[in-house]
């Protein structure tokens, strides 16, 4: 059993000050990350490769995600997965059905995979592995890339680059397709953007 955990409901809280991006971009784009980053590309240039050839995804996007996910597997996360989805599930009601479901997925996770539930860390949220996976997506969109027989997110950067990759492939993702649209709102701007988004945005 898992007792309730006072720090995983506290960072779960929806946050009362304004989103910044500026803020935001310093975490994720910076000399080190960048400097990883162009390292784990390197290193794992011909996962990238067949990543790309057999799901489309260009090597750039998945390695964006690992750095920004965990830092290129720096930062897996120290809280106790089985405790973080328990207190999510059943100590917090707005996303309660969800987090039930993910605590299910986990432990039928870990039973797969003769794992000790209470073994792995993670997140605050749940998330676990070098691209932080929901149990839910490990379990459905996870790849065995490093073809040793066993999908690992937590220890092989190989799995993680493809199973990035195969999750991307699923939601729609479509090769040589623009990532983003401009759009003409001929100087009207809805209010609602107005009012929702911080202003350091507006730039």
């Amino acid at each position: 059993s898992a007792s309730k955990n006072e720090r995983i409901l506290s960072l779960v809280e929806p946050k009362k000050a304004p989103r910044n991006w500026k803020k935001y971009k310093q975490n994720f784009v910076n000399p080190l990350l960048v400097l990883r980053g162009n390292k784990f590309l390197k290193k794992h240039a011909l996962a990238f490769e067949q990543a790309e050839k057999t799901y489309g995804v260009p090597r750039e996007i998945i390695a964006a995600i690992i750095g920004i996910e965990t830092q290129f597997g720096q930062n897996l996360g120290n809280f106790s997965t089985f405790e973080a989805l328990v207190n999510l599930a059943f100590y917090d009601q707005r996303r309660a059905d969800f987090f039930k479901n993910e605590l299910k997925e986990f432990l039928y996770f870990t039973r797969e995979n003769n794992y000790n539930p209470l073994n792995i860390k993670g997140s605050y949220a749940g998330a676990l592995g070098i691209a932080q996976f929901m149990p839910s997506s490990i379990r459905r969109f996870a790849v065995d890339f490093d073809g040793n027989g066993q999908i690992d997110l937590i220890q092989s950067e190989m799995d993680a680059i493809g199973s990035v990759a195969a999750f991307l492939k699923e939601h729609g993702w479509q090769k040589n397709k623009a990532i983003a649209f401009a759009l003409d709102l001929n100087g009207n701007i809805p209010d609602a953007f107005l009012t929702n988004v911080h202003p350091s945005l507006l730039v």
